[in-house]
């Protein structure tokens, strides 16, 4: 008979068992950290852009060339000129721009599987 006390450390089902769900979180990890990155890329590039003199009263052509320039700079490579207004609206606001992120990205996890990931928010030039 086995008393507790003879009974030390993690089985093996158990050790797999750990292993198997670390490794899963490593992995949607893997895969959702580049988004976080190019959404990080997104806000910095829009922040930038904030503090560029007399942006408020510019052409909206103005601040969309603006904008992909700081993209570029910010490593930002899934928005492009083609695809811009797909993910950001600019709206006049008093006498100033609201831009309108809406930025949603997906990877396939397993076979049919897959992880969305959606950043929505309004940045006020």
């Amino acid at each position: 008979m086995h008393h507790i006390k003879d009974q030390r450390g993690m089985s093996m089902m158990g050790f797999v068992f750990v292993a198997v769900v670390l490794s899963m979180v490593a992995m949607v990890v893997i895969k959702v950290l580049p988004f976080y990155q190019e959404y990080s890329g997104i806000t910095r590039s829009i922040n930038q852009l904030k503090q560029v003199p007399d942006i408020q009263q510019s052409s909206e052509s103005t601040i969309i060339g603006a904008l992909l320039n700081k993209f570029y700079i910010n490593e930002v490579r899934s928005i492009k000129a083609n695809n811009l207004k797909e993910h950001i609206r600019i709206e006049p606001f008093e006498n100033t721009y609201v831009l309108q992120v809406d930025y949603m990205r997906e990877a396939p996890l397993f076979q049919n599987m897959f992880i969305v990931t959606k950043f929505k928010e309004d940045f006020k030039l």
